[in-house]
């Protein structure tokens, strides 16, 4: 067995502590054991060379590389493969034979001896490194970019010297948008990194299933690592954008690309549709913006709009490349108006216009899609990366039955909608109304619209509603909470509305979650759990700037899928970044963080009748599974 004292460089361009805490978590899932911590200074002293080059270095820890001694060179190809939050990976001894052709057998062209050093030592790069800089690269490089990835971020390994475009990839510090992951602008993905890490430390080997698919980042995350992935979404345009994830760039090449190619031309002769129908209510608002910004965006998007409608009926294709040509028209039509919802759960929202005209978008996205179709195919010739099969189904994560089948063993990895918290429970069809008029779907029929599986409305404000608690904690103190202005006497300015707006669609939130548990239990009984949720929900009052309420997830969650015989056995705390220009609110600036729930599951789960309280957890330990409870 070749074996070899190995080093794995942290991605330069991580500086938030809960993503270097996820990467040493995931690099001793990979490997079955942590390494040592190498700060700057031990890395150099061990890695610096007259002639040799040095990597890009991450600035914000303590430690920038971690170091193992005599580590098989298969479980380094395996950290090379699936990493997510490694670099590049220094294996010394590399004079043994066979193992510059062992490790190229199973990492592809990603390793190269390098040069100026006392000692044999092979450098590769970590896959997911390659991938997140191939999107780096300028839009003009029409062929053979991931090739000229790889050759540019080795070239000073093997010559000493960096490249403009070395300098340049090597730089990069935002690379979230990488392959298909930027096929439709979507509100709060996964970020690839972490969903990958969560999966290496998880899930490996396990098919991944994600009841809340949203824009699909889980499942492409998932086919990247050669894992089979299900994705299940209420939203058609979700499960369109996650069907579009990978299929049409696996086996439907040719397909594809005379679809694109047909797109493009039916644009080119496009006149406006007579039957395309502009949604009414973005009409006026757009009316609004263009009297206050004195713009005259109205016409523009209404001959756009109405001539991409008309394209697409024109081309009239099915199947993989008719998904992917109806993701790309939606993200056109989502790019081109923006929605900025109040937040206190009215529904209420604003919009911005993007000044790019909608066709110009669609244009960009058609000749970046065309790109994509190479690059996945150089996945495979340069990294020898053989993607896993996705399955997307278009149902509800509360209702077991719509479901696809499940695997016995599979892993859930999933982000539910936020808790209705400070924001209420938005109704975000409204969002979707461009798309879907140029989709052609019925908005009444296929959208989104936020309802119970029983039809309600849960933002309906009935005077005698009144949930039924069945255990004290986080539930009781966040429901008793919000039901304290239910009376006649309350103020709405000074208290929100809590009632109306957020104690009854918090309480059908919270029997969904359990039903959700429940559906998963009975759906797959031995699946590991994962959710990602806000850390906290905080309730504020802007009228006396004080913070009413605070809700602590981990408890909130835990007690809600106890129900479905969920026990939480982990927590990690992430911080995300904003953007500077962030105009979110409430509360803008402060800080936020999410948090990793790992939940593994007890022997015996029971399903929720969509009318019965939330469950109550187990009266004790004696019913877990036994494993677990060793």
């Amino acid at each position: 067995m070749l074996t070899a004292r190995t080093t794995v460089v942290l991605r330069h361009n991580v500086t938030m502590p809960g993503d270097a805490d996820l990467a040493l978590r995931e690099w001793a899932a990979i490997l079955g054991r942590p390494g040592e911590k190498l700060s700057a200074l031990a890395f150099a002293e061990r890695h610096a060379s007259a002639g040799a080059a040095s990597p890009r270095l991450a600035t914000t820890f303590d430690w920038v590389a971690m170091s193992w001694t005599d580590l098989p060179l298969d479980d380094a190809a395996e950290l090379i493969r699936r990493s997510g939050f490694a670099q590049e990976v220094f294996i010394e001894g590399a004079s043994q034979p066979g193992m510059m052709a062992a490790l190229t057998g199973r990492v592809g062209t990603a390793a190269t001896m390098a040069l100026g050093y006392s000692r044999p030592v092979l450098v590769a790069l970590a896959h997911n490194y390659v991938i997140e800089t191939e999107a780096v690269l300028a839009p003009e490089v029409a062929t053979g970019r991931v090739g000229l990835v790889v050759r540019a971020l080795l070239d000073p390994y093997r010559t000493g010297r960096d490249s403009p475009l070395a300098r340049k990839l090597r730089g990069a510090k935002k690379t979230s948008l990488s392959l298909s992951h930027d096929l439709h602008i979507f509100k709060a993905k996964f970020f690839p990194r972490m969903v990958r890490a969560l999966i290496n430390i998880h899930g490996r080997d396990a098919t991944v299933i994600d009841p809340y698919c949203g824009s699909g980042t889980a499942l492409l995350e998932a086919a990247l690592l050669g894992q089979d992935a299900i994705g299940i979404d209420i939203d058609p345009i979700c499960a369109l954008i996650s069907r579009a994830k990978v299929a049409p760039f696996v086996g439907h090449r040719a397909e594809v690309e005379t679809a694109l190619d047909r797109l493009r031309i039916a644009l080119s002769a496009s006149e406006s549709a007579d039957r395309f129908v502009f949604p009414d209510e973005l009409e006026r608002k757009i009316i609004r913006r263009d009297r206050i910004d004195a713009t005259a965006y109205l016409s523009e998007i209404k001959c756009d709009a109405a001539a991409l409608a008309r394209s697409l009926s024109a081309v009239a294709t099915e199947g993989v490349a008719g998904d992917l040509l109806r993701v790309l028209a939606s993200d056109a039509a989502t790019k081109k108006v923006r929605y900025r919802f109040v937040g206190v759960g009215n529904g209420r929202y604003t919009i911005e216009i993007l000044k790019q005209p909608l066709l110009s978008r669609l244009r960009e996205k058609i000749d970046r899609t065309h790109q994509l179709l190479g690059v996945f195919a150089e996945l495979e010739s340069e990294l020898r990366i053989r993607l896993g099969r996705v399955t997307v189904a278009h149902a509800d994560a509360r209702d077991g039955t719509t479901w696809p089948s499940l695997p016995a063993r599979g892993f859930v990895v999933t982000s539910p909608p936020y808790l209705p918290a400070s924001s209420g429970r938005e109704h975000y069809a409204a969002s979707r109304a461009l798309a879907f008029a140029i989709l052609g779907y019925d908005a009444g029929q296929d959208g989104y619209f936020d309802g119970r599986p029983d039809g309600g409305d849960t933002s309906e404000f009935d005077p005698e509603f009144d949930p039924e608690f069945d255990r004290d904690g986080e539930v009781e103190r966040l429901m008793t909470y919000l039901l304290s202005d239910r009376d006649d006497a309350a103020d709405p300015q000074r208290d929100a509305m809590r009632f109306h707006r957020k104690a009854v669609p918090t309480a059908h939130y919270l029997r969904d979650i359990g039903r959700f548990g429940s559906s998963l239990a009975d759906a797959c009984r031995s699946a590991r759990l994962v959710l990602v949720v806000a850390d906290q929900h905080v309730f504020y009052s802007h009228r006396r700037g004080v913070v009413e309420h605070v809700v602590d997830c981990a408890t909130l969650y835990d007690e809600v899928l106890k129900g479905a015989r969920f026990e939480l056995r982990d927590e990690m705390e992430l911080q995300l970044l904003k953007s500077a220009a962030s105009r979110a609110k409430p509360r803008a600036k402060d800080d936020y963080h999410e948090t990793v729930l790992m939940f593994e599951p007890g022997q015996v789960a029971r399903s929720a009748d969509p009318g019965s309280p939330i469950p109550h957890p187990a009266e004790n330990d004696a019913d877990r599974d036994p494993l677990l409870a060793a």
